[in-house]
């Protein structure tokens, strides 16, 4: 997730509720853009919150969303085969 602090609809996500409600295998981390902004420039992030998903080295999904239950959606959808 890449994020801020001040960020609104960062804070109303609610990634406890996302992580366990997505396959086991997903690794969740969290990039603030403030603390890390080569990180999210290097991963073409424009705005906030947003998700990038990889696997096997390589881009599969990236997703600006701010609703937790499309978030949920979106990692099933992306791992589907990984629950």
């Amino acid at each position: 997730q890449f994020s801020a602090v001040w960020c609104g609809p960062c804070r109303r996500l609610d990634m406890d509720r996302i992580m366990s409600s997505t396959a086991k295998q997903i690794t969740w981390l969290k990039c603030d853009v403030d603390m890390n902004p080569y990180t999210a420039g290097f991963c073409g992030i424009r705005s906030i919150p947003s998700f990038l998903a990889i696997q096997d080295k390589k881009i599969i999904g990236q997703a600006q969303l701010s609703d937790t239950d499309k978030v949920i959606a979106w990692a099933n959808t992306l791992f589907a085969g990984n629950k």
